[in-house]
């Protein structure tokens, strides 16, 4: 077992504190926005701080991306089956297989709230 080093143990806080205080910004600009379901931006925050600026780049044009096809796949399969947890199960499944395939696995949790 390794025993963490005051720089292992002021990074980790650093990293939590940069987590705590960008969901908290999150949450407080979607209220300002009159947004419906709040606590998703605080959970879409947690999910996209990363470690690196370039980490956080990648991320960024990937989440991008894949939000845009969540948004038509999501749009074309709710219009066409009525049940609500019938088409986010659909949903859900397309978007895990092609992430799986194209290797974003980091993108699905928030597509998972988008859709």
């Amino acid at each position: 077992m390794k025993i963490p080093t005051h720089f292992d143990i002021g990074s980790k806080f650093l990293y939590g504190i940069k987590i705590g205080l960008g969901s908290a910004l999150a949450l407080f600009l979607a209220e300002q926005m009159q947004l419906e379901f709040v606590s998703s931006a605080g959970i879409i925050t947690l999910l996209t701080v990363t470690g690196t600026k370039v980490e956080a780049k990648r991320l960024c044009v990937h989440r991008l991306i894949t939000f845009l096809a969540t948004v038509l796949i999501s749009w074309s399969i709710f219009e066409g089956i009525q049940k609500s947890w019938v088409s986010f199960g659909i949903v859900i499944m397309i978007i895990a297989f092609f992430s799986t395939c194209l290797s974003l696995l980091s993108t699905l949790s928030v597509n998972a709230v988008i859709a």
